[in-house]
């Protein structure tokens, strides 16, 4: 009988954290009734908070957020988890909140159930190693991502002369990922197709979990997910064969063994993370801490990426009137400085506007600089947000809005090159985070990659620009982008046309 006993006591033990959380959700409802509630006047169904976000966000920003206020939206992924859209006088408040206030992992880990379908969760040390290391090494890291670009080039888009078919997502991803493996796991394992997939693949699981533990479970039963989620060990095994790729790097990196070439040295995640963890603690870091490290970064960056490199592409492609004008300042900037270094890129300032134009109109997400509040947060103005509260900042309405870019709805290659020609030259750039450019968050946790990435998408559309042609396969006309809730995705079904140049600059 002492099985029953446990089994009761563990339904017992359920009821009560049942009880426990839906009280706690319909308090964290109730707490937000002071801030207005935009809904749809007609059609107000999950459906259309899905599909129809940018109309909902839009239509709070024009009647709330440009008069100071903020407003919240049903959340059609979690009900019990309020968005609240926070007004642009709001953002340097938030950027100085502390960790402990507003927090930009636990949105994550809360937002994406990071802890209930056994994926990695951010990691303090991966993040340092961006923002500190990388960044450090950025002018030494060019020449190997350009290698790794060119390498990958090869195998990802036919070596033809004659037009030959090509989806760019299907292309860019497995670049990416090369790319950015360069530089968090070294030469060899970065062109691992066995870790390459692994690494797309995390990154896709996260996400399909989540959905499916929503679908699933109500928001006050997703806690027994770990235990009875059908998919509950598919990222864990995920994690367990990445420390097996990385384990024979990982123990060559303590055992000492240097580059063959004596000049060089390790700039690469993995020897960040050893060294980093040598010099603050007497245990060191486990090659299964490193490959959660690494997943991490990969988490945070291949998509996005690879989503900003596609709707850059479908830019150039319908405005090929710029293309001459983009290879011209290439040449000239090659004609000084025949190598790629971090200083030659940041002479490609019309690229570099091109860039910026094309995030400006098609960014990953409607909104940036998330945060989930720790505990209950007021600000100066006396606006309250109970704990566990989501807010974030429509990046797509301040990029959208005409008294902050006119015509905000032309797309003008040379916007953010005028601005830096005729006002501060430092302001503007791709990378750049301020008050009015949000698409990489703000303060201390805007993306801490951006310039790496800026960096890459240089590199890569010279090369593109360099070596090929390209058209739409099917007429001239930008595909549409797709809208999934937050999230804006470049058409992934279009298809291009491809094929070497016949002359080009070495």
């Amino acid at each position: 009988m002492t099985w029953t006993i446990y089994l009761s006591l563990a339904v017992a033990a359920g009821i009560l954290c049942h009880s426990l959380i839906s009280s706690r959700i319909l308090r964290r409802q109730r707490d937000l009734s002071h801030i207005p509630l935009v809904r749809f006047h007609h059609d107000d169904t999950q459906a259309s908070y899905i599909a129809r976000t940018r109309e909902i966000m839009h239509q709070g920003y024009v009647e709330y957020n440009k008069k100071g206020m903020a407003f919240r939206i049903r959340n059609p992924v979690d009900e019990g988890s309020p968005q609240v859209i926070m007004a642009k006088r709001y953002l340097d408040e938030v950027k100085n909140a502390s960790e402990e206030q507003l927090s930009f992992p636990l949105y994550s880990i809360q937002a994406f159930l990071l802890k209930y379908s056994g994926s990695v969760l951010p990691s303090a040390a991966a993040t340092h190693v961006t923002r500190i290391d990388l960044n450090k090494n950025l002018g030494e890291l060019v020449e190997p991502m350009r290698e790794e670009c060119l390498d990958t080039l090869r195998v990802v888009i036919p070596e033809s002369k004659d037009w030959t078919l090509l989806k760019p997502w299907d292309t860019f991803v497995p670049l990416i990922s090369r790319m950015t493996g360069r530089v968090l796991v070294g030469p060899t394992l970065c062109s691992n197709p066995e870790w390459i997939q692994l690494t797309i693949a995390n990154t896709a699981g996260i996400m399909k979990s989540a959905m499916e533990i929503r679908a699933s479970y109500s928001a006050r039963w997703q806690w027994l997910a770990p235990w009875t989620y059908r998919g509950r060990n598919d990222l864990r095994k995920l994690r367990k064969r990445a420390t097996e790729l990385i384990e024979p790097l990982y123990r060559e990196r303590l055992a000492g063994k240097q580059p063959a070439d004596p000049e060089q040295k390790h700039r690469d995640a993995v020897q960040w993370l050893i060294e980093g963890h040598q010099t603050e603690t007497e245990k060191g870091i486990t090659s299964a801490e490193i490959a959660d490290g690494l997943l991490f970064l990969y988490m945070a960056g291949i998509h996005s990426t690879s989503a900003t490199v596609v709707s850059i592409m479908y830019d150039l492609l319908a405005h090929p009137e710029v293309i001459p004008e983009l290879l011209e300042e290439i040449h000239q900037v090659q004609t000084e400085s025949p190598q790629w270094s971090k200083q030659s890129l940041a002479k490609l300032r019309k690229l570099d506007s091109f860039m910026k134009e094309s995030q400006r109109l098609h960014p990953a997400g409607f909104v940036t600089v998330q945060r989930s509040t720790v505990r209950p947060y007021t600000f100066q103005d006396g606006l309250q947000l109970p704990a566990n509260t989501f807010l974030m900042f429509p990046t797509y309405e301040f990029t959208h809005d005409g008294e902050t870019y006119p015509n905000p709805e032309q797309f003008d290659p040379w916007r953010f090159y005028r601005m830096r020609t005729e006002g501060d030259a430092t302001k503007f750039h791709f990378a750049t985070v301020s008050n009015d450019s949000t698409n990489f968050g703000a303060g201390f946790h805007a993306c801490p990659g951006r310039f790496f990435v800026a960096h890459e998408l240089k590199i890569i559309l010279t090369e593109l620009l360099l070596q090929y042609d390209f058209k739409f396969a099917e007429g001239t006309a930008r595909p549409p982008d797709h809208y999934h809730d937050f999230t804006v995705i470049p058409n992934q079904q279009a298809q291009l046309l491809v094929r070497k140049r016949q002359e080009r600059k070495q």
